[in-house]
């Protein structure tokens, strides 16, 4: 697989999508804690938690048609969102079908050797201009869609938000787009089950309590725990959306550079879950802050490892919207 099309399929799989995971039906809590669930949404909700019992482990995802979407060389395990399956005949449908969902989203929730079931993502292929699909009842399905730019200096091809931003790229936008929404399972997603990002995952993987919707909201906590989120995926082997590019494997140059910073917080990680556990809510945030120090080392090391203009545009694109909880 080149370069290109490894970036091409991240880009696709990202837009879609310590202790046991929560219960199965977590996007319903989640459901439950937004302005409004009707009884049809939390019935298809219900359903999607079905769909998902099935799918627990990636060796139910490959014996139901489900296949790794990176390379076996390549790391796909997104902070925020977890490695990507894809099922590429439900990708092809054309139709959304809460039976069909396209992507599986697996993370190291229990342990790294024993990956689960955070999410699916429904997604489908049409002609630009079409609208996205209806999709699930009320107005909180975030769908958004992504088309091929082909074209890109030194990249070929990659998937862009919108014709203008292809352009901005020096691409040519294609003329089919692929429409696409989250649903989050097992780990409960405190901005929702249809959010582009779970920022839960790093923390219940590491054994720490999440954010709080209310934290979220609150501009000074956010700025605490999002970053702290990364920097925590870091120590779990999770790299930022197109990371695995510039992240080849431990004898790397790059994996030299950040060895260290990743090993700093894994340490401060005891003193995090202490701080949580006695309520000490300044302590918790000053060992946050040097956790996010650490992060900011790790991240200019992403940053410096780009190979193009562009692919380093993608990868601080992709960190600011996650530190900033923003996305184009």
């Amino acid at each position: 697989m080149t370069r290109s099309a490894f970036v091409l399929g991240l880009i696709v799989s990202c837009a879609v999508a310590g202790s046991a995971p929560a219960q199965d039906h977590s996007a319903q809590e989640g459901a439950r804690d937004g302005d409004d669930a009707s009884p049809l949404l939390l019935h298809q909700l219900s359903q999607v938690a079905d769909i998902g019992r099935s799918l627990g482990t990636t060796w139910d995802a490959a014996r139901l048609g489900f296949r790794r979407i990176a390379p076996p060389s390549m790391n796909d395990l997104n902070p925020l969102v977890g490695e990507h399956w894809i099922h590429i005949p439900n990708l092809r449908s054309g139709a959304f079908d809460l039976t069909r969902p396209a992507y599986a989203m697996y993370y190291p929730v229990r342990g790294i050797e024993e990956w689960q079931l955070v999410g699916v993502a429904y997604a489908t292929a049409a002609p630009t201009g079409t609208p996205v699909p209806e999709g699930f009842d009320g107005a909180n399905d975030h769908w958004h869609t992504h088309l091929p730019c082909s074209g890109v200096p030194e990249l070929e091809t990659i998937l862009a938000a919108s014709q203008e931003d292809c352009r901005e790229f020096a691409g040519v936008p294609g003329s089919s787009r692929i429409a696409m929404v989250h649903v989050w399972l097992n780990v409960p997603n405190p901005e929702g089950p249809f959010a582009d990002f779970n920022i839960a995952l790093p923390y219940v993987a590491t054994g720490l309590q999440p954010p709080t919707p209310e934290e979220l909201r609150d501009t000074t906590h956010a700025g605490v725990a999002r970053p702290l989120a990364l920097a925590l995926g870091e120590t779990l082997g999770a790299v930022p959306r197109l990371g695995g590019t510039v992240d080849p494997g431990p004898d790397s140059a790059f994996a030299r550079r950040v060895a260290a910073p990743r090993a700093r917080i894994a340490a401060l990680v005891p003193r995090l879950k202490a701080a949580q556990e006695t309520g000490d809510r300044v302590e918790f945030d000053l060992v946050a802050l040097r956790a996010i120090e650490e992060w900011n080392v790790i991240r200019q090391a992403y940053l410096d490892a780009a190979s193009t203009p562009v692919l380093r545009l993608l990868l601080a694109r992709w960190m600011d919207e996650a530190v900033n909880g923003t996305k184009d």
